[in-house]
């Protein structure tokens, strides 16, 4: 049955000169290559980005160890390792994913053909090299893209083996297979319906299933330890209604990837509104195709549907136990999703099908241009630049979580070091530091003692990094066990002079000790001066600064670009709302940037004096900032508003 199946009439490709099919495919995949070398470096690095420097840097011995610590195989970081000895540009990770991700296209053509038909070849072609789901993960300095390449690969060689019958074949196959499953775990979701050629093949599959088992061996164990990590506690959220459509649009091509927390992607206009009802139908489309295709036995579709579905229904299936729905998850199932889409775009009478093609093709090109020309990423790139610029020696600079370190120096200069610097890390990566002689037992104990490690752990750390110095900046983000960090900084004598946060939750602060005034000379001494302007219900009496209903407070200064200026603010609430902008202006008078760049802090608790400083670092071109505190119904009473530069 699978064998006549697999002899579908392929009219298009008899009656079109293998020439025009080739240079439609080169031109294809050429498209693809452009697409995804011009946004190469667009996105600024992500966390995990900065796991494979980590990682990918270290010795061979260690690099195994603490690749296989992290929850992927080995293969990606010792590739980068290796290229790293050529090229130490850490976009290297990147250049990986976008070979595989442009490579994967002609690949996705030659499996069209051989299940579909040429022209449904083509245009899965075309709609992988525009994807803007393939783009975003071939951009990715992960090994999901090169994932994604050898899966597509492991169907074409099994295909082949299977027709051929020859051992050379079956031995290529069997190491494509081991090679998906040391670059990474969930390409065995993808990898399932290889058993629907045990009809075909039962021995040769067998024996080679056998023999990548063998050369599996080794790595068991670190699996084994992985799963039961992940099994006992893991941060992936569990699937939702929302998250299932995202993945649908994103499958479809009308949203951005990565559209949650850390990062924030977009929508074409309108599709919030119907997208549920879009992922519906699709759900609908792909169970009616599923029940046509067996009912009609046709190999070639039940085996792309299989490939599409085994991922999401394993997932689901595990969701109760433990959640592991990510969209990066489901990315070796979208070169058969391609394929089934381009070859019902060719079902359909020819008016309906061109309609479909083009609205299918112009979606996914309009959420490719979201990809190239928005940022999703957090803002590390920004960070970098301020922190160079605002450092000074004698600070001290710590990393929460440590691998920071690794991704900021992406973005600082080559010949930057600090005065002082420490990462911090906690049990979870305990190998990394060098941590385990002194816990051996930490990742197998129970919660309460693995937390009191973290403890011990955060503070010894802290305690190096804090040790004999005033200033210490920490880098970090909204990660577990900020809070904790930020804690023991006042307990022993720090305090905050400055904080700013960057798009995708980055974070730069800056804790000292001794008085605001230790960091530079007042730009805007404490005091209501002549310089303050007072419109409205405004009163200054007895130091203070009163203000009712509809009030406004404004002052100048100015700065330097580069430069750090922490902002001293303590005031008292009475049924008020408190507002506190900073304006940067250039010489011609324009805005360059206001801050704090987030909502200012919420309504206080009244009577109660409050002491909340932030700060900000003046960007390139900057010469003066224009300071308005207001209120606009209750009362606010202003005791201090200063500011001081640390030029």
């Amino acid at each position: 049955m699978a064998e006549a199946v697999l002899e579908a009439t392929d009219a298009p490709a008899i009656t079109t000169p293998v020439s025009r099919i080739g240079m439609a495919v080169a031109g294809v995949t050429l498209l693809g290559l452009i697409i995804r070398t011009a946004g190469i470096n667009h996105e600024s690095l992500w966390l995990d980005e900065g796991y494979t420097l980590l990682f990918s840097r270290l010795p061979y011995p260690q690099l195994l160890t603490v690749g296989g610590a992290h929850e992927h195989p080995p293969l990606f970081y010792a590739l980068c390792h290796l290229l790293f000895g050529l090229n130490p540009s850490p976009l290297v990770p990147r250049f990986i994913s976008l070979v595989a991700g442009t490579l994967i296209i002609p690949l996705v053509f030659l499996l069209g053909r051989r299940l579909l038909s040429s022209t449904a070849g083509i245009l899965g072609a075309l709609l992988m090299a525009i994807s803007p789901l393939a783009i975003w993960y071939s951009q990715d300095g992960r090994a999901y893209a090169l994932a994604s390449l050898l899966v597509v690969a492991s169907y074409l060689l099994l295909l082949r083996a299977a027709d051929s019958r020859s051992r050379g074949a079956w031995a290529l196959y069997g190491l494509c297979v081991l090679t998906c499953l040391y670059t990474e775990y969930t390409t065995a979701f993808a990898l399932v319906p290889h058993v629907l050629f045990l009809r075909r093949a039962r021995r040769e599959l067998t024996l080679t299933w056998v023999a990548i088992a063998i050369g599996y061996l080794p790595w068991l164990s670190v699996l084994l330890h992985n799963t039961i990590e992940v099994a006992g506690d893991y941060w992936i959220p569990s699937p939702s209604a929302a998250s299932v459509t995202a993945t649908a649009l994103g499958f479809l091509g009308l949203i951005t990837p990565c559209p949650s927390p850390p990062c924030s992607g977009f929508s074409l206009p309108g599709i919030a509104v119907i997208g549920t009802l879009m992922a519906v139908l699709l759900g609908l489309v792909l169970a009616i195709l599923t029940a046509w295709s067996w009912r009609e036995r046709s190999f070639s579709r039940i085996l792309l549907l299989a490939w599409v579905l085994c991922p999401f229904g394993i997932v689901l299936a595990l969701a109760p136990v433990r959640s592991l729905y990510v969209d990066r998850a489901f990315v070796d199932s979208l070169a058969p999703f391609v394929l089934l889409l381009a070859a019902g775009v060719f079902a359909l009478p020819r008016r309906l099908g061109t309609a479909a093609m083009v609205l299918l093709l112009a979606a996914n090109i309009a959420t490719t241009s979201l990809v190239l020309s928005t940022h999703s990423n957090p803002d590390w790139r920004s960070l970098a630049r301020d922190f160079a610029a605002a450092y000074r020696p004698g600070d001290a600079v710590m990393y929460n979580p440590g691998v920071l370190r690794s991704l900021l120096s992406a973005y600082l200069p080559a010949n930057w070091h600090p005065t002082k610097e420490r990462a911090l890390w906690s049990r979870t990566y305990v190998d990394v530091p060098g941590w385990q002689q002194y816990y051996p037992k930490a990742n197998t104990t129970d919660k309460p003692t693995r937390m009191l490690v973290d403890a011990v752990l955060r503070n010894r750390q802290l305690r190096s990094v804090a040790r004999g110095v005033r200033n210490v900046w920490l880098i970090t983000l909204d990660y577990s066990g900020l809070n904790d960090t930020r804690r023991w900084f006042i307990i022993h004598g720090f305090q905050p002079r400055f904080s700013e946060l960057y798009d995708g939750d980055t974070r730069l602060e800056l804790w000292s000790k001794g008085p605001p005034s230790g960091l530079g000379p007042a730009s805007v001494p404490p005091g209501w001066g002549s310089r303050w302007k007072l419109h409205g219900q405004v009163q200054v009496s007895h130091g203070v600064a009163v203000e009712r209903e509809h009030a406004v407070l404004t002052r100048t200064f100015s700065v330097r670009p580069g430069s750090l200026y922490s902002v001293q603010v303590r005031y008292r609430s009475q049924w008020g709302f408190p507002l506190l902008t900073i304006d940067l202006y250039d010489r011609d008078g324009n805005v360059l940037a206001t801050f704090p760049r987030t909502k200012w802090y919420g309504l206080p608790a009244n009577g109660v004096w409050l002491s909340q400083p932030f700060g900000f670092i003046a960007p390139p071109g900057a010469v003066r900032a224009g300071i308005t505190a207001s209120t606009k119904w209750g009362q606010v009473v202003w005791q201090s508003i200063a500011v001081y530069g640390r030029l």
